[in-house]
């Protein structure tokens, strides 16, 4: 299965500086080298929606991933991801991480 998108929201930035503020009061030290993570972030249109449950609005629009309509991950559904930042004349890779879905019990 393969999904994908554009998203490239200007105001992440800000909402980044707030997450930093948010995570440095009552003495919460952030250091050099700590991850903060922003959760999915969507843009304004269905092309860049961010995760699938907000990709199929919550099971209600289906999507077709490899010949089959689908809303939800399924048992066995292996999950792959990657991740960069870039900006003039740079690329940061973040690398690959993927794993596969186990039933619940």
């Amino acid at each position: 299965m393969r999904a994908s998108g554009a998203c490239q929201p200007a105001e992440s930035f800000a909402a980044s500086a707030a997450g930093l503020l948010f995570c440095n009061r009552d003495l919460r030290n952030v250091r050099p080298g700590d991850l903060l993570a922003s959760g999915t972030i969507s843009g304004p249109g269905p092309d860049s929606r961010g995760c699938l449950l907000v990709i199929t609005w919550n099971g209600r629009d289906p999507v077709r991933l490899d010949g089959e309509e689908r809303v939800w991950l399924e048992n066995g559904d292996r999950v792959m991801m990657t991740g960069y930042c870039q900006g003039d004349g740079y690329r940061v890779g973040f690398g690959e991480v993927s794993g596969t879905i186990l039933p619940a019990y």
